[in-house]
């Protein structure tokens, strides 16, 4: 029998045992979709976990906001169906996932060491359209997946309704993995970079224009002394094939969220490289992957009764005590200057906010969207720690509140709140301060913490503040401060 018709058989086997149930379940940030189990991985044995639930209503050992896999707000088949076609995705010869490079970058992540279709550094590889997993030979409107017929009639990754069939927005800006060319065609320890992983590779790494075994392309050195081959391949734009040889071309996973028909590509000929390319999304680009890599960051339970698990210390940070970075509510790296005019969610002010705001009076032009929690690629714990971190939702920070102690004290030399869990274990919150403009106040006898929540109005978001003594409580600050974050454990 041929493995679609296994498939197939497999995939009808496991619906027939659980129609018709259903579980509705309120909304929540912190979620490894399909990780039913709470294992921190997807794999065949969450499908036999949600079935039992499913039939049996027993939730014990099962995350229920990881079960809503398609993210319809309910646990029912359709999750099961969504599940399964996520495994399936997997292929039968998934490519080695030691095979990546250690560039020594600051977020650490680690490139392949070859284009996806390829099997040495040198070579070119597959190319393929933005949000399709297949190369073919025309790379046009009417061959693109996600359109219907025309560059403005976009079906999925729109963010503006100009662009959208029939005003079509569906406010996607990142590639779901069973569009990501690197995780369907090598698996899920892999994935396309977004264009902050591409940049790095620009801050951090020296580029040398070179040759190997007779191929051009770029030698990117980085800062430990190792190195990636990335070849000149070209691109396919309709049934044409060009600048191979002189250009490179390689796409990130991330849309351009003002031109939707379009997504962002390093770009490189010579000497000269840039990233945040705009290349249309029907051009037939390369992928180069990058592992998908947690980092072992330590956490506490404290015996919460949601469960929660906090992070030992604050993203940025190495110990308990140490400040760590501060971000822009929704931003994902520090900056040198905060303030409305550097803040990327809006348009100069507070009341011309571009993303994240249900309130036309705030928005750019009466701009809204209804979002009220960060998407992961604006959440700073998930970006620079990974996906099983995220920041804390507003509830979360209540909690905290709530079931513990807070005493003021001083750990190695820092001011701040050691906040005991009903269980008896501890995490020290350092008085960090905060950054507005090109300075940082009240550390030492303050500090704040951002949550995952916008707030209303939507200029501000919410968050967990403290100072000195007994004086703690869950709040908002304006999205323009700079926080500390201190991360939650996804389980």
């Amino acid at each position: 029998m041929r493995m679609k018709e296994k498939n197939l058989l497999f995939k009808r086997a496991m619906l027939a045992l659980c129609l018709l149930a259903v579980c509705w379940l309120p909304a929540k940030a912190d979620v490894m979709h399909g990780d039913v189990d709470g294992d921190g991985a997807v794999e065949i044995s969450d499908v036999t976990w949600l079935i039992e639930y499913l039939l049996t209503n027993d939730a014990t050992g099962v995350n229920l906001q990881n079960a809503d896999v398609n993210q319809d707000g309910q646990v029912d088949i359709a999750d099961v169906s969504k599940l399964i076609d996520l495994l399936l995705l997997v292929p039968a010869n998934p490519h080695p996932d030691s095979d990546y490079v250690d560039l020594g970058l600051p977020s650490g992540t680690l490139w392949a060491t070859c284009n996806v279709g390829a099997s040495a550094p040198e070579e070119y590889g597959d190319y393929f359209s933005w949000g399709e997993t297949e190369p073919k030979v025309v790379y046009n409107d009417e061959t693109y997946k996600w359109c219907n017929g025309f560059w403005n009639r976009m079906t999925k990754y729109c963010t503006v309704s100009d662009y959208g069939y029939d005003g079509f927005v569906d406010n996607k800006t990142e590639l779901d993995p069973e569009d990501d060319a690197a995780y369907v065609n090598w698996g899920p320890s892999w994935r396309m970079p977004t264009s902050e992983q591409q940049q790095e590779l620009i801050d951090n790494c020296t580029w040398t224009w070179t040759m190997l075994n007779g191929v051009n392309g770029q030698l990117v050195t980085g800062p430990n002394g190792k190195s990636i081959f990335l070849p000149a391949a070209g691109c396919h734009i309709d049934e044409s094939f060009s600048n191979a040889g002189s250009d490179g071309c390689y796409w990130s996973r991330m849309l351009s969220s003002d031109y939707p028909f379009g997504a962002y590509s390093l770009y490189f000929t010579g000497s000269n490289y840039w990233n945040r390319w705009l290349y249309a999304r029907k051009n037939g680009l390369t992928v180069r992957a990058v592992r998908v890599s947690e980092e072992n960051h330590e956490y506490v339970d404290l015996g919460l009764s949601s469960g929660t698990l906090w992070a030992t210390c604050n993203v940025g940070a190495s110990a308990p005590e140490e400040y760590g970075d501060y971000f822009a509510w929704g931003e994902t790296e520090p900056k040198d200057y905060y303030d409305w005019s550097t803040y990327k969610w809006c348009n100069g002010s507070e009341n011309t906010l571009i993303k994240y705001c249900m309130n036309s009076n705030y928005g750019y032009n009466g701009f809204t969207d209804g979002k009220t929690e960060l998407d992961p690629e604006d959440d700073a714990a998930y970006v620079n720690w990974g996906s099983s971190w995220r920041m804390p939702t507003k509830e979360q920070y209540q909690e905290l509140c709530e079931q513990c102690t807070w005493t003021w004290t001083t750990q190695n030399g820092v001011n701040g709140q050691l906040v005991t869990g009903p269980n008896g274990n501890t995490i020290f919150l350092p008085a960090a301060g905060l950054r507005w403009n090109v300075s940082l106040f009240e550390a030492g006898s303050k500090g704040g913490f951002w949550s995952s929540t916008v707030d209303n109005p939507p200029r501000n978001a919410n968050g967990l503040f403290y100072n000195s003594g007994d004086w703690y409580y869950w709040g908002n600050s304006s999205r323009d401060f700079g926080w500390s974050v201190r991360a939650v454990r996804v389980s």
